[in-house]
């Protein structure tokens, strides 16, 4: 649901807002998509044990390919250069290993086949440093520089995606769905996760607005610090006074 309304409303509302094309689908990927990849589970779990992180965990299964497909399509919509070749980006889903690391973990869990103990272990010690890992690899990625960025814009797009976004849907997670406090810990994360660094990769690969894009990832991670935890204890007053 949050990410169908908000490609909805973004599709429609940023290019009557933003003429430059190059900035649009930073725009729009900055705002329907954080970094849950990295730090849904870990944080889920943190916040709410074991439950909340088998729910984030197949959260990010289901999200995962449809956020790539619709950051791809969004791209190319706006993209400048080259004329968009659909079926090279149709093969460059196809091949994303994300998606095919979700769909084998799928495979491998529902016909419950058996790993080779030795090799299962190794998984096990990889899986352990996969998050810390992402995490210095993401930092190394970043740069403080704003040379040539639209600080406004960029103003607006954290406004958005880490107050004005949570806020909407978590009250209606709460208020109209009734999340229980496990449910809304993934989806709390989701919301409030900062910018993921594929924006700023897929800007470079498309041509668009790749300064704003690596502003955005840097500054929504130092405004998350903060954000999260606000929306934490937030969260926390009105699941006890409902």
């Amino acid at each position: 649901g949050v990410m169908v309304s908000s490609l909805l409303i973004f599709w429609l509302a940023v290019p009557r807002l933003e003429k430059d094309h190059r900035k649009i689908p930073v725009i729009i990927q900055s705002l329907y998509r954080g970094n849950f990849m990295i730090y849904g589970i870990p944080f889920s779990l943190r916040l709410g044990g074991e439950e909340a992180a088998l729910i984030a965990t197949a959260m990010t299964a289901v999200t995962l390919p449809l956020l790539n497909i619709a950051a791809i399509a969004t791209y190319a919509r706006y993209s400048e250069g080259e004329k968009v070749r659909w079926k090279d980006t149709v093969m460059q889903i196809l091949k994303n290993p994300i998606i095919w690391g979700v769909l084998l973990g799928v495979l491998f869990f529902r016909l419950q086949i058996p790993i080779w103990e030795p090799v299962e272990s190794c998984l096990a010690d990889i899986a352990k440093i996969a998050t810390p890992l992402s995490f210095l690899l993401l930092g190394s990625r970043l740069s403080g520089d704003m040379k040539g960025t639209d600080s406004r814009t960029l103003f607006y797009m954290i406004l958005v995606k880490q107050w004005v976004m949570p806020a909407v849907y978590l009250f209606c997670a709460m208020m109209i769905f009734h999340f229980s406090s496990v449910e809304l810990v993934p989806v709390l994360i989701f919301l409030t996760a900062p910018g993921a660094i594929t924006t700023y990769q897929l800007a470079i690969q498309f041509r668009a607005d790749d300064v704003l894009a690596g502003a955005f990832v840097l500054y929504s991670m130092v405004v998350s610090v903060v954000s999260i935890f606000l929306f934490v204890m937030a969260t926390g007053i009105c699941q006890r006074i409902i």
